[in-house]
């Protein structure tokens, strides 16, 4: 499904029940609403999510989508890039999604990140390591929540910010080393 520029609203569960449905194309700078109540049982279907050009805010609009294996962003975008199906903010100092249902077992967050968005790495029940850059200073609410296949974790020196629940049902986590600068760590 392709989304027009100028596509503002669209129903709940419009797209109930369209379980080969895999690929959805959001051109439009102006929906209000998009999400589980639109694709409703759809969205777990949904493997690539490509943001047009003229896109400017996604809120949470793909949370939803919990079959997500890959994020595109168009190279005009103005406010967001993607790297490797990894949906950043435009000069990549900000991760803003890693995809539910990317397959790969690693991830290493690029140099150019300072802060791990809020429910970045949400869900990523593949994901056995993460390794956190030295440039990153901040990790958001429910950052890496319910990602239940990581076992350890090191916290560089340059966070000083973890934020509520960023590690949250994170049942295979047996080890956390905090950096030097941490000041604050949410409950």
């Amino acid at each position: 499904v392709t989304l027009g520029r100028k596509v503002k609203t669209i129903g709940s569960r419009a797209f109930d029940y369209c379980y080969k449905l895999t690929e959805l194309t959001i051109n439009s700078a102006n929906i209000e609403s998009l999400g589980s109540s639109v694709f409703y049982d759809t969205s777990s279907y949904i493997t690539t999510l490509n943001v047009g050009a003229e896109v400017t805010t996604l809120k949470s609009t793909f949370y939803s989508f919990g079959g997500l294996k890959v994020i595109n962003v168009d190279s005009g975008n103005k406010a967001y890039s993607s790297d490797n199906g990894v949906l950043y903010n435009k000069d990549k100092t900000e991760l803003i999604k890693y995809p539910h249902k990317k397959e790969d077992k690693t991830f290493v967050i690029p140099d150019s990140v300072t802060s791990i968005g809020d429910s970045a790495f949400y869900d990523c029940d593949s994901l056995t390591g993460v390794t956190i850059s030295d440039s990153v200073e901040s990790i958001g609410d429910d950052a890496f929540g319910s990602c239940v296949s990581l076992t350890e974790i090191t916290i560089p020196d340059g966070v000083t910010t973890i934020g509520e629940r960023a590690f949250g049902s994170c049942s295979g986590l047996t080890k956390v080393t905090l950096g030097k600068k941490v000041k604050t760590i949410g409950s």
